[in-house]
């Protein structure tokens, strides 16, 4: 996809809405200043396979003008860390979502200690300070840590006075 940010600018300068198929996200450098070029209001990220917790933050940050963010059916690369991320304050983000969506089809995922520190990310860092709607689907409450996770998403968009919609479900995935 490093194509995409280089290309789609110029060709569909007005372009609002992004969806991403099938894929890798990893990010340099080069990658991001191009992607600084989308004015995207939407950005759906569909099965796709995150190589780090810094790219996904660096990509939204990249992306200032971004209001909703749907994330359906993600995966990691590689084997999860041995060791949590220590809990620290995040810098504040650009983005202010307004519209929220997490999809979880693989219970691994989110229980993925990068989940929860991209989730620990979006809570903190002021990124749903503003968010309208959430909808976290398929995230079983079976671990303590994706408990805290959730928790600490909803303590974060309780703060919103422009919350309105929320939707959970923490029931298994039909599809399994």
């Amino acid at each position: 996809f490093h194509l995409v940010p280089m290309q789609i600018p110029s060709i569909l300068p007005d372009i609002s809405s992004l969806v991403l198929y099938h894929g890798f996200l990893y990010f340099q450098t080069s990658f991001i200043i191009h992607l600084r070029r989308f004015n995207l209001l939407e950005l759906c990220l569909r099965r796709m396979t995150f190589y780090s917790v810094n790219d996904l933050r660096r990509m939204l940050d990249a992306l200032p003008t971004l209001q909703r963010l749907s994330i359906v059916g993600a995966q990691w690369h590689g084997a999860e860390p041995d060791h949590p991320f220590p809990r620290k304050p995040w810098p504040r983000s650009r983005v202010r979502l307004n519209g929220l969506g997490i999809h979880s089809l693989h219970q691994q995922w989110a229980m993925d200690v990068r989940t929860i520190h991209f989730f620990d990310w979006l809570s903190d860092s002021g990124a749903v300070s503003e968010v309208e709607e959430l909808n976290l689907y398929g995230l079983m409450l079976v671990e303590d840590s994706v408990v805290t996770m959730v928790n600490m998403m909803l303590l974060s968009a309780r703060k919103s006075p422009k919350l309105d919609r929320l939707w959970l479900n923490f029931g298994p995935n039909p599809n399994l």
